[in-house]
């Protein structure tokens, strides 16, 4: 979106998409005048960049590369008031600053909400709630945060609130798998490298996760890799089954039940997706890195052993 932020422009915004290289074009804008250039994407953050017309070159001004950042993470809580007791019906907000992409939900009667698709990093979020009187009140947290308190007042409150982030399990001993509802056969166990793949359906990195993984399921079963899927959200179960054979996944793919936060904090998650990779003694060597970077991180335990 391009959007004039200066007065006296004969436009307030003009909307375009970009192609499949990510570009993007937008035309007929008068000189003389600064715009903010704003990108964003379902399953994403936005970026804002200026420009100024003054610096054209053969009428063309380029604003650079904008990067979004991958929006996987959630952010909950409740809203409370000044006597600590939780709020029906809050509208609560985040907005674009650091990133961040614009979200809005309600909470619920007991005062709790979740803002989906946030991105990692700083989240600045606010709650209000009408009536006689506007209450209001704001907290400054994480992307991933579970546990976060917004306070609504008729003086408005603000405050920094630090999440709890998940344990690391680098160096510790993989968690029972059967936790997943994943029972893996003696032979699909003993002694090989295990390779848990935290994903979620809906979001369009974690099917490509999967999906990249699939391609290379045949290559790391003969280096003695075993492949698990745990579906880390709430999600129809016979929606996920029909994904899975559609996309031919070979590997087991389970699910979290219960508590999936909870679970996920257990795990050690803080974003999805999230591959975790053993030795073959089932001790986690790696975790939270990107698919591309698995034949590294798998040669490294292999050589090892040598």
């Amino acid at each position: 979106m391009l959007r004039a932020s200066t007065w006296g422009s004969t436009i307030e915004y003009r909307e375009t998409k970009t192609d499949v290289q990510g570009k993007f074009e937008v035309s007929a804008i008068p000189p003389e005048h600064r715009y903010d250039v704003i990108a964003m994407a379902e399953e994403y953050g936005q970026k804002q960049a200026e420009v100024h017309a003054a610096g054209a070159v053969d009428n063309r001004l380029d604003a650079g590369q904008l990067e979004l950042a991958i929006a996987n993470l959630s952010v909950s809580g409740v809203v409370v008031d000044v006597n600590d007791k939780p709020v029906t019906g809050a509208r609560v907000n985040c907005f674009g600053g650091d990133g961040q992409p614009q979200r809005d939900t309600q909470a619920d009667v007991e005062g709790k909400f979740t803002l989906g698709k946030v991105c990692a990093g700083r989240i600045r979020i606010s709650a209000s709630v009408g009536g006689e009187t506007t209450r209001y009140g704001s907290v400054e947290t994480e992307g991933g945060a579970t546990d976060v308190r917004i306070v609504v007042s008729e003086s408005s409150s603000s405050t920094r609130y630090i999440p709890k982030q998940p344990p690391s399990l680098l160096g510790k001993a993989l968690p029972d798998l059967k936790q997943l509802k994943i029972d893996l056969p003696s032979e699909d166990s003993k002694n090989k490298i295990i390779l848990v793949c935290f994903w979620d359906m809906q979001q369009r990195p974690s099917r490509h996760c999967v999906t990249e993984v699939a391609k290379q399921a045949e290559q790391l079963k003969q280096k003695g890799v075993t492949i698990v899927a745990v579906q880390a959200s709430k999600i129809d179960a016979i929606a996920l089954k029909d994904w899975v054979e559609k996309y031919n996944i070979t590997f087991p793919v389970g699910a979290v039940e219960g508590d999936v936060e909870k679970t996920n904090f257990a795990w050690g998650v803080r974003s999805l997706p999230w591959l975790i990779l053993t030795n073959r003694s089932h001790t986690v060597t790696a975790e939270g890195f990107a698919v591309g970077a698995l034949t590294n991180k798998i040669k490294e335990i292999t050589d090892a052993k040598l």
